[in-house]
């Protein structure tokens, strides 16, 4: 489990301060838990740091298309933990639109997070 204490202590100590740091969110992608991941994480971060939330395109593909059962989908999505996220915590992290601009593809649309 990516916010188990147990996963944060050991980050934790891998972590020195003066590391660029990257943190890639693509576990459960449930509002939940990725809102989860974001409270967790962000204070490993520091001002230019990344943390990037994988598959947030769940938000904007139809429910019906596929036969997978998920517990996300649009509405319960990484996507939506980022706009909570951007509600509860605005000063934290702004878009990186930037990046997706040269991008042709991606599945992690608003997705890319910079530590202000």
């Amino acid at each position: 489990n990516s916010t188990s204490p147990s996963t944060l202590d050991a980050v934790r100590k891998i972590i020195d301060a003066n590391d660029r740091v990257v943190i890639i969110a693509d576990s459960n992608h449930s509002e939940d838990h990725v809102f989860e991941e974001l409270e967790s994480y962000f204070g490993f971060l520091k001002k230019g740091d990344y943390f990037i939330v994988m598959d947030t395109i769940i938000e904007f593909i139809p429910p019906d298309i596929g036969k997978l059962k998920r517990k996300w989908g649009p509405g319960n999505s990484p996507f939506s933990a980022i706009k909570k996220f951007h509600l509860n915590y605005p000063e934290i992290f702004r878009h990186d639109s930037e990046i997706e601009e040269r991008a042709l593809i991606s599945s992690a649309p608003y997705g890319y997070l910079v530590r202000k």
